[in-house]
């Protein structure tokens, strides 16, 4: 699971309770948002999620000191729109 504030509100997957905007939270694409609190502990040895979350948060951390924010923000509206980023 990704640690991470919110940039949404909702609704916590273990508690049922409200995730509000800037909330620290958990979330994973199959298992959505949980307070930080809620989320299922694991180990991450050998969780391939975990550890490709982490490469991305390093490259994009990367990213934004070479680039800037702005840039890198706008990279990454564009690739939410693009088809080719989609789950189908």
């Amino acid at each position: 699971m990704k640690r991470m504030k919110a940039k949404y509100p909702g609704t916590c997957n273990g508690c049922s309770g409200e995730i509000r905007l800037g909330d620290r939270i958990a979330w994973s694409r199959q298992d959505g948002a949980f307070h930080d609190s809620c989320a299922p502990s694991h180990d991450p040895k050998g969780d391939q999620e975990y550890w490709r979350g982490r490469a991305e948060g390093n490259r994009r951390a990367a990213e934004r000191q070479i680039y800037g924010d702005d840039l890198v923000e706008q990279w990454e509206l564009e690739a939410e729109i693009d088809p080719r980023n989609w789950d189908w």
